[in-house]
């Protein structure tokens, strides 16, 4: 019944377990108490019109065990990290009737690493037969639990990065060989009366243009692979703010890319288009 205040959880509808909701359940018992907590995301799937009617109401964790849930709480999330419904979790009032067990003791503000060393020799001077194998946080949990997603990101941020300075490095490797190839052209242009900002205006679009091509066809392809991914291995769709900034991104590293070879181009004087004569 202390559960929600020790791990610092908000209750946002319905009410909070009591004592004589707690039940003693013994290792292997197949049934479960007949009271539930859910998290707001669990409540918005089951009831994804009005999440707050699911107080009251009865869901099943067996065909034949019901649960009548009686609060919600804004989030918790659940121990297996790797599940897409994390986040939907739900908390169940019981006390294992075991040896073992885990204790989850909350201390005051900045007074955590004080008191962990006190707490321990406390519990081990209760019980002489007591076995502490490690006293630990929830911040080390938490990074530990997520130690390997956290490598996959940087891995993953890291690949990202290089294939976007590769890109920007190429754009400006094709820009400048296309300038070279055609600087009796650009000159032809400036003898004309073209001035610098139109030259560097004309690559720029240029590359523009290609990039809208090359984003359209990006976004059609990332679309088309994550609708099989989602079918496939029931992975959570790809948000469209994700795809939105990936084509921004991609623009403003195109035009930076070509920004000074334009300049480059720009440069050309118009006695050029005369040399080759």
């Amino acid at each position: 019944d202390h559960g929600i205040n020790t791990l610092g959880l908000e209750l946002i509808a319905g009410a909070n377990f009591k004592q004589g909701d707690v039940e003693l359940r013994k290792d292997g018992q197949s049934t479960w108490p007949d009271k539930t907590i859910i998290t707001q995301a669990f409540a918005e799937n089951l009831y994804p019109n009005d999440w707050q009617s699911a107080v009251g109401k009865t869901v099943y964790i067996s065909q034949t065990q019901p649960m009548q849930i009686i609060g919600i709480v804004k989030a918790l999330q659940a121990p297996w990290n790797g599940w897409n419904g994390v986040e939907r979790s739900m908390l169940v009032p019981f006390q294992r009737e075991a040896k073992g067990g885990y204790y989850f003791i909350r201390t005051e503000k900045g007074r955590r690493d004080e008191l962990m060393p006190i707490i321990e020799k406390a519990l081990a001077e209760s019980d002489k037969e007591r076995i502490i194998r490690r006293v630990t946080t929830t911040e080390d949990t938490r990074n530990r639990s997520y130690q390997q997603h956290n490598a996959t990101n940087k891995i993953l941020t890291t690949v990202v990065i290089t294939l976007t300075l590769i890109t920007g490095f190429g754009i400006v490797g094709l820009a400048i060989f296309s300038i070279n190839r055609r600087t009796k052209q650009i000159g032809t242009r400036r003898a004309l009366g073209a001035t610098k900002g139109q030259i560097m205006r004309y690559f720029m679009m240029e590359n523009l243009i290609i990039s809208t091509f090359g984003n359209i066809i990006g976004c059609i392809g990332a679309i088309g692979l994550n609708m099989w991914l989602v079918s496939t291995f029931n992975l959570s769709p790809i948000g469209f703010e994700l795809i939105l900034f990936g084509i921004v991104t991609l623009f403003v590293v195109g035009q930076i890319a070509v920004l000074y070879p334009a300049r480059k181009a720009a440069l050309i004087p118009p006695a050029t288009a005369t040399r080759t004569i």
